[in-house]
């Protein structure tokens, strides 16, 4: 499919999900998991942002930056719909809770400890400080945290992992149930992963294709698998809601046209 298809399907899914967003709200369709709704919705937006600049990268016909933008894209749609499967499982919002809070806690840790290690570094010092004690020290607000603290928020979001992920959905889907789309782009986060590490190897995909001339043929399908990762995520927002079952199948179907229009 062409970019400029692409671009065109994004905004009539748009703004067909924005026009079923506003009739919701307007008539006060129960929300039966807020916290869902909350953090799929906050997942939809980012996605949308990383899609938008996706496509102006493509049309430059920037390959490197395009694959960085699509790694991240694909690691946030497998994020979506395990929530979404996690939502069909469970009927709550405890695991949108962990993934709020808890996962949300386990970053900022992540670029805390981050921060440790780079002043140990320079104040070069002879053992590694002690990261309890640091955070206590720096933050004098969380004196109380502790060991037990960040293990129960490590148990929290060990799930959310993207191995974990995967294993859950091969775990709990048929091939039949969960459709090729999601098997067939595990392979595309690997190889995408090359251009975030900053390898030789990624230099060497583009220069391949390059010699090909097929730099915009794979640019068009990136950016048409993108497409359907936050289309896919968005339509999952809906689930929130108690809409009638014959509503709610007539919009999917409307959604699923709209992305295979060519």
């Amino acid at each position: 499919m062409k970019l400029e298809q692409i671009e065109i399907n994004y905004k009539i899914h748009s703004d067909l999900y924005n026009e079923v967003i506003q009739i919701i709200e307007k008539n006060e369709f129960e929300n039966e998991f807020p916290i869902y709704y909350e953090v799929l919705t906050d997942c939809s937006n980012r996605l949308d942002t990383l899609f938008t600049s996706l496509m102006l990268i493509a049309k430059n016909g920037d390959m490197y930056s395009s694959q960085i933008l699509y790694r991240a894209i694909i690691e946030l749609f497998y994020k979506t719909f395990f929530l979404t499967s996690l939502l069909s499982k469970e009927k709550n919002d405890e695991s949108a809770q962990h993934f709020k809070v808890h996962l949300f806690l386990s970053e900022w840790i992540a670029v805390q400890m981050g921060c440790l290690e780079m002043d140990d570094l320079v104040n070069e010092v002879e053992s590694k400080t002690n990261f309890v004690q640091y955070i206590r020290d720096k933050f004098p607000n969380l004196r109380e945290f502790n060991k037990a603290n960040q293990k129960e928020i490590s148990q929290a979001i060990r799930k959310f992992g993207l191995k974990e992920i995967v294993k859950y959905l091969n775990d709990s889907f048929s091939e039949k149930e969960i459709g090729n789309f999601f098997t067939k782009i595990l392979p595309e986060y690997s190889k995408a992963s090359s251009f975030v590490h900053g390898g030789p190897y990624a230099s060497t995909i583009v220069k391949n294709f390059q010699k090909k001339g097929e730099i915009q043929t794979e640019l068009e399908r990136i950016v048409s698998i993108a497409f359907s990762c936050v289309s896919i995520a968005k339509e999952n927002c809906l689930f929130s809601f108690k809409l009638h079952p014959d509503d709610m199948i007539d919009l999917l179907n409307k959604f699923h046209e709209i992305r295979k229009n060519k």
